[in-house]
C-alpha cells in the first residue's frame, strides 16, 4: 500500500487529472451507446427498474424501513438530468445503485437469520472524520495497526452481508472491482488506491442508506446535493441506524476489541453520528483548505470522468468550496459541543510525528498505548512506501487562494 500523499502544483504540466481517461474498449462502448440512442434506444436510469431487478436477483423482498426510496428517486432523477452520463456511466451507476439496494436486502435478511447480531457490541468505535484529503487515510491505517483494532476491510466495505450459498463471493467480486477500477481510472493509484484486503473507509456503508455525500463523486447531481444538505439532524437518524446495523452484521462475522473506521462523509452529519452510534469517538482531521480543495476536486474529477465525457472543472471548484466549508462549519460546531468525544488533529502534526499523534489520540480517549501498538505502527511506517504523486492546483478548477481563504475564514486550523 502507498501512503496518502499530495503534492500541490501551480502549473498544469503534471496535473494528475487532465481529462477523462478512456481505454479503447470503453471508447467503443460509449460510441456504440451514443449511436443507439440517436436511433431511439432508451437507456435511462429508472429507480423502480433497479429495485425490481434486485428483488429478482436476490429472491428477497423485505426492505424494512423504506425511507431510502425518496433519496434513491431524487438521486436517479438528478443523475439522468444533470450528470451528463455516457453509456458506460449509466451502466456503472445502475450497477452501483443496484449494489446499494441489494446490500440493504442482504443485511436485513442476515439480521433475520442471526437475530443475535443485533446484540453484538459495536459500541465505542474510533472514527476518523474530516474533509477529503486531510490525512484521514494515513491516520486510519496507523490506528488500524493496533492488534486489538477491528478495521473495515475493502471487500467488507462493498458487501457487508454474505451470500449464504457462496460466502467467498464478496472477495472475488471485490478483487474484480479493484482490477476494473485500475483500468478505468489509473490516476486513482496516485490519489486514493483501493485494496481488497486492507483497511478501507466506511463510505460505502453509508451509500447503502442512499443518504450520502459520496454520490456526487461519481457525477454532477446538484438537485440531490441540495436535498441532502437540506436535511435536518433528525433526518439522519434512520440512515445512521442502518449504518450501525451494518457494523453489527460485520462484527457478528468477525469480532474485534474495538472498531477503527474512517470516512470523510461523516463530517456533514457528525452530530447525528454521535447521537446514534453508541460511544462513537471521533478524530477530526484538518488541513489548509488551499491544499484540501484542489486535491478533493482532482479526486472528484477523476471519478466523474469515468462515467461522463463532460467534467466542468470550474463548476466543480465552486461547488467544492461551498460544500466543504459548509461541512467543516457543521463539524466544528459539533466538536465545540462535544470536546470529550471529538479530538482535532492537524495534518501538519500528523505528518511530522505519526507515532506521537496516535499516542495523543489514545491518551485523549483513554486507550492504552501498549508497546506492541507502537511497534506495529513503526513497522507499518517503515514498510509502507511514501511518494508525493498526486498533482493538482487551484487554478485547474477556476479558484484562487483569495476565494478559498474568504470562504473558509474563521473555520478550522486551530
Amino acid at each position: 500500500m502507498t501512503r496518502e500523499t499530495d503534492s500541490p502544483r501551480t502549473t498544469s504540466e503534471a496535473w494528475t487529472f487532465a481529462k477523462p481517461a478512456r481505454p479503447p474498449g470503453l471508447r467503443l462502448f460509449n460510441w456504440l451507446g451514443a449511436g443507439a440512442r440517436r436511433l431511439g434506444w432508451r437507456h435511462r436510469l429508472d429507480a423502480d427498474e433497479i429495485l425490481e431487478k434486485v428483488r429478482r436477483r436476490t429472491g428477497l423482498v423485505d426492505w424494512g424501513d423504506e425511507y431510502f426510496l425518496e433519496p434513491l428517486r431524487i438521486l436517479v432523477q438528478s443523475l439522468e438530468q444533470e450528470a451528463a452520463l455516457n453509456s458506460f456511466g449509466r451502466v456503472m451507476l445502475r450497477g452501483m445503485l443496484g449494489t446499494c439496494v441489494g446490500n440493504r436486502l442482504r443485511v436485513r435478511d442476515y439480521l433475520k437469520q442471526h437475530p443475535d447480531a443485533r446484540e453484538t457490541a459495536a459500541a465505542g468505535p474510533l472514527i476518523v472524520v474530516g474533509m477529503p484529503r486531510t490525512g484521514t487515510t494515513l491516520l486510519y491505517n496507523l490506528l488500524a495497526q493496533d492488534p486489538a483494532a477491528r478495521p473495515l476491510l475493502g471487500w467488507e466495505s462493498l458487501w457487508p452481508a454474505p451470500w449464504p450459498s457462496d460466502p467467498q463471493r464478496r472477495e472475488r467480486l471485490a478483487r474484480a472491482a479493484q482490477k476494473g477500477l485500475g483500468r478505468l481510472a489509473p490516476e486513482l493509484q496516485h490519489i486514493h488506491p483501493f485494496h481488497v484486503d486492507e483497511p478501507e473507509e466506511c463510505t460505502w456503508l453509508m451509500t447503502n442508506t442512499l443518504v450520502s455525500p459520496a454520490f456526487p463523486m461519481f457525477g454532477h447531481v446538484a438537485s440531490y446535493e441540495e436535498w441532502l444538505w437540506g436535511l435536518k439532524p433528525a433526518d439522519w437518524t434512520k440512515p445512521y441506524e442502518d449504518y450501525l446495523a451494518q457494523l453489527q452484521v460485520l462484527q457478528h462475522q468477525r469480532a474485534g476489541h474495538h472498531w477503527v473506521l474512517k470516512s470523510p462523509v461523516h463530517f456533514m452529519s457528525l452530530g447525528p453520528l454521535l447521537a446514534t452510534v453508541p460511544g462513537a469517538r471521533v478524530v477530526l482531521t484538518d488541513r489548509d483548505p488551499r491544499e484540501v480543495v484542489p486535491s478533493a476536486c482532482s479526486l472528484f474529477a477523476v471519478l466523474r470522468g469515468i462515467g461522463s465525457d463532460s467534467v466542468d472543472r470550474r463548476a466543480l471548484g465552486r461547488n467544492m468550496v461551498e460544500r466543504l466549508s459548509q461541512g467543516l462549519s457543521r463539524a466544528e460546531a459539533v466538536r465545540a459541543d462535544n470536546p470529550e468525544r471529538v479530538l482535532k488533529v492537524q495534518f501538519r502534526d500528523l505528518v511530522k510525528d505519526q507515532v506521537g499523534t496516535v499516542q495523543r489520540i489514545y491518551a485523549h480517549f483513554g486507550l492504552a498505548f501498549e508497546p506492541q501498538v507502537e511497534s506495529a505502527i513503526r513497522h507499518w511506517i517503515a514498510n509502507t512506501p511514501h511518494c508525493a504523486s498526486h498533482k493538482y492546483g487551484l487554478e485547474q478548477f477556476g479558484l484562487t487562494e483569495a476565494i478559498v481563504a474568504e470562504r473558509f475564514a474563521g473555520l478550522g486550523q486551530d
